[in-house]
């Protein structure tokens, strides 16, 4: 069974009859349940990797509200998760500092909202790094 059929299995465990509606990658899809609810599914190929991202849907990504996925489930046994899915299309190349510039001559940081750094920052390096409290600092004009 391939990555991607044991992420497929767990979701239909969790939904019902699950149709894969784009490959987002080895063992990531994106799926559509029953009466048309639109999921990611991704299985983890170990359990530290498993936990680390949990941690962070659970931790971190509620601060971001509805600019980052939200986690539906978590199956430990299986090493798969399920959050939700955001509009729009993947990225089709490397993510690189230059993925995130929005005009030429921008750094990522001028485009980039301090929590969505700090998040990016702590997943790159696993989940020591905390978001930063209080209100966003102001952005370009």
């Amino acid at each position: 069974m391939t990555a991607l059929q044991a992420a497929l299995e767990a979701a239909a465990r969790l939904f019902g009859p699950c149709e894969i509606t784009q490959v987002l990658g080895p063992a990531v899809a994106r799926i559509s349940a029953h009466g048309g609810a639109e999921y990611v599914v991704k299985k983890h190929a170990d359990r530290d990797k498993h936990d680390r991202e949990v941690h962070a849907y659970q931790h971190w990504t509620p601060a971001l509200g509805s600019s980052a996925p939200q986690l539906v489930a978590a199956d430990a046994q299986a090493l798969t998760i399920v959050t939700t899915a955001l509009n729009g299309h993947p990225y089709p190349g490397p993510l690189t500092v230059a993925a995130h510039t929005t005009r030429p001559g921008r750094s990522c940081a001028a485009s980039t909202t301090p929590s969505s750094l700090a998040l990016s920052r702590a997943t790159a390096t696993g989940y020591e790094t905390a978001l930063p409290t209080g209100p966003p600092a102001p952005g370009p004009s």
